[in-house]
């Protein structure tokens, strides 16, 4: 079946336009892919962005975590060190209350704790400076008298 020129130039335009409707679609379905690739690219860095901020998390909870356990062992001993600075305290206020009680109830507590003051006060390791004999003197009439 030959064709007549009209029918080949109907074909040659329908061509033409066919040729030029595929390359309009091309066109947009170029410019829809690059549009979705743009957003998966940036969604695919903001979420190694998240990730980031998110290992970084993990690991500062994990060292909080780390410090609170280390935190909860010196807060307990720091209790056990207080209840036993407290009973010490306690013997220490019942000692002293012992000794003033013996000091006005004993006339020879009082001589006995000059003597000790002076004792300590002549103890080779509480100074390094020496002591004169009027010094000394002093001392023993002020104790005596």
């Amino acid at each position: 079946m030959p064709f007549s020129s009209t029918d080949l130039e109907s074909l040659h335009r329908q061509l033409r336009f066919l040729s030029a409707e595929v390359a309009r679609v091309e066109r947009e379905r170029d410019k829809r892919v690059n549009d979705k690739e743009l957003v998966i690219m940036k969604k695919n860095t903001r979420n190694e962005r998240t990730q980031r901020a998110f290992s970084k998390l993990k690991a500062e909870h994990n060292r909080l975590r780390e410090e609170a356990v280390v935190n909860v062992h010196h807060s307990a001993q720091l209790k056990h060190e207080i209840n036993v600075l407290c009973v010490e305290n306690r013997a220490a206020k019942q000692r002293i209350k012992d000794l003033e009680d013996a000091f006005m109830t004993n006339p020879d507590a009082k001589l006995r704790l000059k003597i000790k003051l002076l004792c300590v006060k002549y103890h080779p390791d509480h100074g390094t400076a020496t002591l004169s004999s009027t010094e000394v003197a002093r001392d023993l009439i002020v104790l005596l008298s």
